[in-house]
C-alpha cells in the first residue's frame, strides 16, 4: 500500500494499472503520442483520449477534476462534467475508452481466478478501535475478468488476529462489478485485550481456497492502550474516558464531597481540578514509547494515579485531560476535549459545555465555537512541574490562549461520541503484587539508592535476582557457570548519578504495567515473578540491552531459556481481559 492517492485503471487498453497523484502540483491526463506532447497520466493507446484531456489537482483538502476542452468530454460517475468538480475517493472517471478510479492511500488490488478485488485495508487495528465498532476493511469491490457461473466464497484474514470466513459471492459474468456488503470481522478478543506492544499481522484473501495475489500487506496490531491520531480514528479517543473506573469515581466523589449537586457547573469543574492539584502529587511525564508515528500510548487511570495510598501519579496532558473528562462525565456533566497544535506539538485541553448541548457530531473543528461555548482548563496546571502549575483561573486563561492562538486539530464532544456508540473501555480492577514481586520491587529501590542510580529496568532485574529460588535466578543458573559474577558485573555496570531519585524511569513503570496485564491475561489474582521477568525481557530497553550485552547474553537468549523452563499456567482460564472485570481483586 502507498502513502499517496492514485488514479487506477478499471478498464482500458493500457498496460499500466495505476498512476500516482501528488498534492503539490496538478496532473494532466491525456495521450502522449510523441515527446512533444508529454502528459502526467498517459492513457495511450486510447484513441478517444485528447492529448490534453483533463486535469486533476488537490486544493482545500479535496481532490478536483476539470475537462480541458477535450473532444469527447469527461464523465464522473456516469455524468459529463462542466467546469471543475470535486472528486471523492473511489469516484469513477470516464475518459475516452478508459475508466479510472480515485483510489485512497490504503487502497489495495488483488487478482486471481478471473477476478480483480479492489479494497481498502486499514493500517492499524486495536482493541479500542474494535471496541468502537471499527473494522480494518472497507469498500470491497469485486470485478470479473472472466465468467464465473458458480457461486464462490471469500476468506479474508489477518494472521492470528481474526477475519471473515466464507463470505458468499454470487455468479458473475465478465465485466460485472459488485460492491460487496461488509460483514463484521470476527476478532480474537483475548489477543487484542492482551496486546502489550505493537505487532504486525499479515493480510490475505482467498477465493475458494486459492490465495489471491497482489502486494504484500501488513496491518499494525496496536497495544490495548494505544490511540492513533489518524482522522478516521479521532472519535475513538472517547473510549479512553472512563467515568466508572474505580479511581475516577473516587477522585470525582472526593472532589465534590462538600459541594451541593445544584452547584454551578464551573464550581464543580474547579473543585475537581483543585482536588487533583492540591491532594495529589502529579508529575508531568512524556508518554511511554509507542514505536510508531501518529500513535500514542495512553496511561489508564490506574497507571496515571499509580499510587493511590500516597496520592502520587504521573502522566501527559492527554492522560490528565482524559481523567478530568471522566470525572466530569461521572458527575453528570458534558465534557469535551480539544487537541491543539502548539509550536508543532500536540497539546490536550479539557472543557465543559456551559449549556446542555444535543450535538449530533462528536468531532468539532470550529475553534471559536469551542472557545465561546465551553469552560476550558489546561490539565498541565494540576502537575508539580513549575512551568505549568497554576490555579484554576490561570489554567482557564492558558487553555483559551492555546485554543485561540494555536491551531485546533479537533474537538471531541464526549456525550455526542457516546450517542454514536463510542462507549468507555471496560475496566474494573487490577491484580495485586505477589510477595516475591513486592520484595523484588523493594530490593530494586534499595539497589538504586545504594549505588546511587536511576530506578530503572536494570535495578529491577537485580531486584528479581535477589529473589531466593526464583525463576529469574533459575534462568541465570542455566545460562552462566558463575551466576554471582554475572550479577556483580550487572551491578558494577550501573550508571552513577550524584543523588538517587525516587522517580522511576518510563520503562520501569512500563514493565510493571505489562506484568499486571500478563497476570490478568492468565487469570491470576496476583502478579507473579514469571510475569515480571517476562515483561522485563520483552520490552525494548536500551539499558537492559547494554547491560545484558556486557555480560555476554541478550534478551532473546534469556527469553528462550525462560520459555524452556515452562512455568505452569496460573489461572483456570486460557486468557483474561486486560481491561475487563477481574475476579479476585483485592
Amino acid at each position: 500500500m502507498s502513502e499517496q492517492f492514485h488514479l487506477v485503471r478499471i478498464r482500458g487498453p493500457q498496460q499500466r494499472d495505476r498512476w500516482p497523484l501528488t498534492t503539490h502540483k496538478s496532473s494532466v491526463i491525456g495521450r502522449a503520442e510523441s515527446e512533444e506532447h508529454l502528459v502526467d497520466i498517459d492513457l495511450w493507446p486510447d484513441g478517444r483520449t485528447s492529448r490534453h484531456h483533463a486535469r486533476v489537482w488537490f486544493e482545500s483538502a479535496q481532490w478536483w477534476i476539470e475537462d480541458l476542452g477535450s473532444k469527447h468530454g469527461t464523465a464522473v460517475e456516469g455524468r459529463p462534467i462542466e467546469g471543475r468538480l470535486r472528486l471523492d475517493q473511489w469516484s469513477e472517471v470516464q475518459i475516452g475508452q478508459t475508466l479510472l478510479m480515485l483510489a485512497p492511500p490504503d487502497w489495495l488490488r488483488l487478482r486471481g481466478r478471473g477476478i480483480v478485488l479492489d479494497l481498502e485495508v486499514a493500517r492499524e487495528v486495536s482493541f479500542p478501535l474494535t471496541h468502537c465498532g471499527y473494522t480494518p476493511l472497507s469498500h470491497l469491490v469485486l470485478r470479473a475478468e472472466a465468467d464465473r457461473p458458480r457461486p464462490s466464497f471469500l476468506r479474508i484474514a489477518f494472521s492470528g488476529v481474526g477475519g471473515i470466513n466464507n463470505l458468499p459471492l454470487p455468479p458473475m459474468k465478465s465485466g460485472d462489478n459488485i460492491d460487496l456488503p461488509l460483514p463484521p470481522f470476527e476478532f480474537r478478543p483475548d489477543l487484542f485485550e492482551g496486546q502489550f506492544e505493537r505487532a504486525q499481522a499479515a493480510f490475505s484473501v482467498e477465493m475458494d481456497g486459492a490465495k489471491l495475489e497482489g502486494e504484500a500487506v501488513y496491518c499494525s496490531v496496536l497495544a490495548h492502550n494505544e490511540w492513533t491520531h489518524a482522522p478516521q480514528h479521532r472519535v475513538s479517543l472517547a473510549a479512553f474516558v472512563l467515568p466508572n473506573h474505580p479511581l475516577v469515581s473516587q477522585v470525582a466523589s472526593d472532589a465534590c464531597r462538600n459541594i451541593a449537586i445544584s452547584e454551578d457547573k464551573a464550581c464543580i469543574f474547579e473543585a475537581v481540578y483543585n482536588h487533583l492539584r492540591s491532594e495529589w502529587s502529579l508529575s508531568y511525564r512524556q508518554e511511554p514509547p509507542s514505536y510508531g508515528l501518529g500513535i500514542q500510548k495512553i496511561r489508564l487511570p490506574h497507571q496515571l494515579l499509580e499510587n493511590p495510598a500516597s496520592r502520587v501519579g504521573q502522566g501527559t496532558c492527554l492522560d490528565i485531560a482524559l481523567l478530568l473528562a471522566g470525572c466530569l462525565e461521572y458527575l453528570g456533566l458534558q465534557a469535551i476535549l480539544a487537541i491543539v497544535d502548539v509550536a508543532s506539538e500536540l497539546h490536550a485541553l479539557v472543557g465543559l459545555w456551559r449549556k446542555v448541548r444535543a450535538g449530533l457530531n462528536p468531532i468539532e473543528c470550529d475553534a471559536a465555537r469551542l472557545a465561546e461555548g465551553a469552560i476550558w482548563a489546561d490539565p498541565n496546571g494540576t502537575t508539580l512541574d513549575s512551568r505549568f502549575r497554576c490555579g484554576f483561573a490561570a489554567s482557564c486563561t492558558a487553555a483559551l490562549e492555546h485554543l485561540e492562538a494555536g491551531q485546533l486539530v479537533f474537538g471531541l464532544d464526549i456525550a455526542a461520541a457516546r450517542r454514536d456508540g463510542i462507549l468507555p473501555l471496560p475496566y474494573a480492577g487490577e491484580p495485586r503484587w505477589s510477595e516475591p514481586v513486592e520484595r523484588s520491587i523493594c530490593a530494586a529501590g534499595k539497589i538504586a539508592e545504594a549505588v546511587p542510580t536511576r530506578l530503572g529496568t536494570v535495578p529491577l532485574l537485580l531486584g528479581l535476582l535477589a529473589c531466593e529460588e526464583g525463576i529469574t535466578k533459575s534462568v541465570f543458573v542455566h545460562r552462566f557457570e558463575d551466576m554471582n559474577e554475572a550479577i556483580q558485573r550487572l551491578r558494577q555496570g550501573l550508571p552513577r548519578v550524584r543523588t538517587a531519585t525516587r522517580t522511576p524511569s518510563a520503562n520501569y513503570t512500563h514493565v510493571l504495567n505489562i506484568a499486571r496485564s500478563k497476570a490478568k491475561v492468565e487469570g491470576s489474582p496476583v502478579v507473579l515473578e514469571q510475569h515480571l521477568i517476562s515483561a522485563l525481557l520483552q520490552i525494548s530497553s536500551t539499558s537492559i540491552e547494554r547491560a545484558l550485552n556486557g555480560i555476554g547474553t541478550s534478551r532473546s537468549e534469556l527469553l528462550s531459556i525462560l520459555d524452556g523452563l515452562k512455568p505452569l499456567p496460573i489461572g483456570g482460564r486460557a486468557s483474561y481481559s486486560v481491561l475487563s472485570e477481574f475476579a479476585g481483586t483485592a
